[in-house]
């Protein structure tokens, strides 16, 4: 399978800092595996009319437990998401009406585990052939920051409400290769983001971050 090469610029939300990769030398405290783990699932849209949703195929999803500090979902079509407040919000891609158990580990201290999980029928009629076609090819395509390019990094507003501009880096234009030479921040510049097609119509994503991450600082607690 031949793989393509394409180049894609990144805005970075407002106040944000970031730093290189670090070591730490914390203490994690008495270990103790989570418990009383739970977990529940709403089809958005479901009604008497429509039981499994009303085609957009998302579910909001919420896990609880006690002594947790993170959850991971496998929602069981092939992708899974961390999400240290247990609420994620996922969209069911595969087309038609199809059961999915989705299992929930809630992640303790020392890396302890507990999981439980639920079934949840969910109908999908979304489907975007064209964002399909250009992000993978009919295959797989791997793609690349545009490091030559102006603003392929950029500070700027991430919502709206702010002067009503929030789509672009309003305060801030990284120049051609700005970051590239510095070490603090050269780890951003060869990132491989890989994007692929499997026979469910499902596209799946894939960083490389070749060994080193461009981290926001500000939440170095989670590294």
């Amino acid at each position: 399978m031949k793989t393509l090469r394409y180049y894609i610029g990144m805005i970075i939300s407002m106040g944000l800092l970031f730093t290189s990769c670090q070591d730490d030398d914390n203490s994690i405290g008495e270990i103790i595996a989570p418990s009383n783990v739970t977990i529940s699932a709403e089809v958005v849209g479901a009604d008497a009319a429509n039981p499994n949703g009303d085609g957009s195929g998302l579910v909001n999803i919420k896990a609880t437990a006690d002594n947790v500090i993170s959850y991971k979902f496998d929602f069981g079509d092939g992708l899974s998401q961390v999400a240290p407040s247990g609420e994620v919000i996922h969209r069911f891609s595969i087309v038609g009406t199809n059961t999915f158990t989705i299992v929930v580990n809630a992640i303790g201290t020392g890396g302890l585990s507990t999981s439980t999980s639920i079934n949840v029928d969910v109908f999908s009629s979304f489907d975007d052939p064209e964002t399909k076609q250009f992000l993978t090819g009919g295959s797989t395509r791997t793609w690349y920051l545009a490091a030559a390019e102006p603003a392929h990094l950029g500070v700027g507003p991430a919502r709206d409400g702010i002067d009503g501009d929030w789509w672009y880096p309003k305060w801030y234009v990284a120049q051609p290769f700005e970051k590239c030479g510095d070490p603090a921040s050269a780890c951003f510049c060869d990132d491989e983001l890989t994007f692929s097609i499997n026979g469910n119509g499902q596209i799946t994503y894939q960083q490389d971050n070749n060994g080193a991450t461009f981290f926001n600082g500000a939440h170095s607690a989670v590294a």
